[in-house]
């Protein structure tokens, strides 16, 4: 489901491209900790290293970071579950959260950013999608189905997160840990666990 415009993300600088994944790491990152606890599937550790270095490159040489990136990238690759194996909601949302903090460590590559920067908005969005659907035991015939979800206040306030972070990282001429402080501080509402 895509919600939200982000061509203009699309055009930044890599740090601030870097700077937006790394918020949605940090708030999709509950969901994959309480679905590792509640299912003793996944390495936790693993999903903490791609974030650090997620956060490290916003600062650092994404360059000197690159012999890290592949084993990182495949340690969270063997800890995402498959909705074959874990055909339940948290399996779903743990899949959205892992393949959230995945795509961002691919990121760090700057490779095919425009489709990377797409998944990496658009699954904190699908995860949602997918909670509301499960909390409210929504009836895929409604006619307002997708508008309900659409004006739910959990979706409005992710769409209206990710809008703002955008305008936010538009607005200044680089990154600093201030800025990063400011945008998660902003964001702490909205990052938790989904739970039924």
């Amino acid at each position: 489901m895509s919600l939200l415009d982000i061509s203009k993300l699309k055009t930044l600088g890599h740090k601030k491209q870097l700077t937006f994944a790394y918020l949605a790491c940090e708030r999709m990152f509950p969901n994959t900790a309480y679905f590792i606890e509640l299912e003793n599937f996944g390495d936790l550790q693993s999903f903490k290293k791609g974030i650090d270095l997620v956060y490290r490159s916003i600062f650092g040489r994404e360059k000197t970071l690159f012999i890290e990136v592949d084993s990182v990238l495949n340690s969270i690759y063997n800890s995402i579950p498959s909705t074959t194996d874990f055909p339940t909601p948290y399996g779903t949302l743990a899949l959205y959260s892992g393949s959230t903090i995945h795509q961002s460590v691919c990121l760090i590559k700057n490779n095919d950013t425009d489709k990377l920067l797409e998944e990496i908005s658009t699954s904190p969005i699908n995860a949602i999608d997918l909670y509301i659907q499960e909390r409210d035991d929504m009836d895929y015939d409604d006619p307002q189905f997708e508008q309900k979800i659409t004006n739910d206040p959990l979706m409005q306030t992710e769409i209206n997160l990710q809008s703002g972070i955008i305008q936010y990282l538009s607005k200044i001429d680089f990154v600093t840990s201030d800025d990063v402080n400011t945008l998660l501080n902003a964001q702490v509402e909205q990052t938790i666990a989904l739970k039924f």
